[in-house]
């Protein structure tokens, strides 16, 4: 009777075993499934990001800079001297600004202190090197889109695209500016639908945003956050932060522009929730 009580126990002690290690395998394999739903649910979302980035921001932001890239080209330095060619710049400055409602104003900086503009006269105290349009296009080779800014009186976002101009011999002796006016990029924000009730803003690579779903956020300044810094050097293309909300982003070829949708912790719970029923169900 004792050796049959043993036994039974043995048995027990066992079940139990296998038993505990089945729940285990259960719990690991449902985990594993659940992450590659998870990576799968985020890298779906990614290329919906990315084609919306190339149909309306990247080919925007590419259009304005093959554009600021042919003026430069045709600008001659060495005339800049001749009244009559500085006029017939500024004529066609302003045809260009006639049939593109987003140019708010096109002008040159140019030697010590020169500038030709088509809507703007030069401040007795201005100085172009000191300005950010000037010091940064001088800095960058090809095109650079300067930090953005919120206009006062218009409340419009205001971007300004730069660009060296040269003498025949190549070297850089000014440079080129384009202010854009930038809320057509938040309105087409706005409009998309991306499948979740979130927000989706445009950023350069300083963190200051360009574009925002929300017109109140245009002001967001994400400089020396952990979220930008993130998203700088994250190859995953999402991020899911402290709070458990998660960041989808796609950049430009040049990292200048960074488009970035965030998902809230209530979706990605709901989404959690769902897929795990669904382990359950397939178990």
């Amino acid at each position: 009777m004792v050796s049959k009580r043993k036994t039974n126990k043995k048995y027990t002690w066992i079940f139990c075993c296998i038993l505990g290690f089945s729940f285990l395998t259960f719990y690991v394999y449902s985990k594993s499934i659940q992450k590659q739903k998870e990576i799968d649910f985020f890298n779906e979302n990614i290329k919906i990001l990315n084609a919306a980035n190339t149909l309306y921001f990247k080919r925007n932001k590419d259009e304005m800079e093959n554009f600021l890239k042919s003026l430069t080209n045709n600008i001659e330095y060495e005339k800049l001297s001749n009244e009559n060619y500085r006029k017939f710049l500024l004529e066609n400055w302003q045809y260009i600004k006639s049939w593109n409602n987003n140019i708010l104003s096109i002008y040159l900086g140019y030697d010590e202190n020169e500038v030709i503009s088509d809507n703007w006269e030069k401040p007795k105290n201005y100085n172009i090197k000191e300005r950010p349009w000037y010091v940064e296009g001088l800095k960058h080779s090809n095109t650079y889109w300067v930090n953005p800014y919120l206009e006062v009186n218009t409340k419009k976002l205001i971007g300004t695209v730069t660009t060296p101009i040269r003498d025949k011999n190549g070297n850089i002796r000014g440079v080129l500016a384009i202010d854009v006016d930038l809320n057509s990029l938040s309105e087409i924000l706005t409009s998309l639908n991306l499948g979740f009730n979130n927000e989706t803003f445009l950023i350069n690579n300083n963190g200051k945003v360009i574009a925002h779903s929300m017109v109140n956020e245009l002001s967001l300044d994400l400089q020396g956050t952990n979220l930008l810094n993130q998203i700088k050097n994250n190859n995953n293309n999402y991020y899911i932060d402290n709070n458990n909300d998660a960041y989808i982003f796609v950049k430009d070829s040049f990292n200048q522009w960074i488009l970035v949708t965030k998902i809230s912790k209530e979706v990605l719970k709901k989404f959690k929730l769902e897929k795990e029923f669904v382990n359950l169900i397939l178990f």
